[in-house]
């Protein structure tokens, strides 16, 4: 080939290519970070499609724990990952197995962090009976792994975990508890009904108005139910898909009706309104 067809040739080559990296790069969109005053850093879900993948359930992650290939005693750990309270920004720490460290990103890890509140989210897309889940660990790239939750890890120490976190020290051993919503797995039926209820929802930025419509019933094409603009909601019950809220518009009136949460791809549309202030009810106890 010549050189000059190859120099007109390269030119949209290079123009398709980035083309194509600034959409891939859209179909991934990082939480909002919040500075809520008094909790420092820390995110929360705000967009609606904005590239995660919020699974079936919720884990709570520990500030070290171990990701593995496989839900198994002795399975090949994949690494492990740490964060603190004093986590001030979006590095938090990945440890490998060989005992190798560098920062990742705190957004590719977890949907929702408030590290000064000890909150760690990351999705679950699967589940076992005898105590373990596998957690999307990078957002980014869809990837997998499995950890034990609570139950296990009172019963089968996480070895390589507890090596990073130095528990075989006398310093360690006299720290206080960790939080006890910490390896709790929840799915989020448990989830919603707990902290909505609690704490009331927000709906996530890009859900059409039609979609923020209250409804006579839990179905999409139920009758609308009139509402002036909406001051507050209350979540008074989760059904499936859908909650059923009290609503306080600006002319006072409180019907009550019906709102989705998420939509039938399992994308979020609303989310509990922890906003660095509450947090997670993981037991019917609190």
């Amino acid at each position: 080939m010549s050189s000059g067809i190859y120099q007109r040739l390269k030119r949209p080559l290079w123009a398709i290519l980035a083309l194509l990296v600034t959409v891939c790069g859209l179909l991934f969109v990082p939480p909002t970070t919040v500075q809520a005053a008094g909790n420092g850093y820390g995110f929360a879900p705000q967009r609606f499609q904005s590239g995660y993948s919020y699974g079936n359930g919720i884990f709570f992650a520990p500030y070290v724990f171990t990701l593995y290939h496989e839900p198994k005693a002795g399975a090949e750990p994949i690494g492990a990952i740490r964060w603190s309270r004093k986590t001030g920004g979006n590095n938090i720490e990945w440890i490998s197995p060989a005992g190798d460290r560098h920062a990742i990103y705190a957004d590719h890890t977890f949907f929702c962090f408030y590290p000064l509140l000890d909150v760690a989210m990351m999705a679950v897309t699967s589940d076992t009976d005898d105590g373990w889940v596998e957690v999307i660990y990078d957002q980014a790239s869809g990837k997998t792994g499995w950890v034990q939750t609570k139950a296990r890890m009172d019963e089968v120490p996480d070895k390589l975990a507890d090596e990073v976190a130095g528990k075989v020290t006398a310093k360690a051993a006299a720290a206080p508890a960790e939080p006890s919503h910490f390896g709790v797995y929840q799915t989020w039926q448990e989830f919603m009904k707990l902290n909505a209820k609690a704490h009331g929802i927000y709906w996530l930025t890009g859900v059409k108005e039609y979609y923020r419509s209250i409804r006579s019933s839990d179905a999409d094409e139920a009758k609308l139910i009139p509402v002036t603009i909406i001051r507050d909601l209350k979540v008074k019950h989760v059904r499936g898909n859908w909650l059923l809220v009290e609503v306080l518009d600006f002319e006072r009136n409180t019907p009550i009706g019906w709102v989705r949460w998420r939509d039938d791809d399992g994308k979020l549309m609303v989310f509990p309104n922890l906003s660095g202030q509450h947090l997670p009810i993981v037991t019917t106890a609190f």
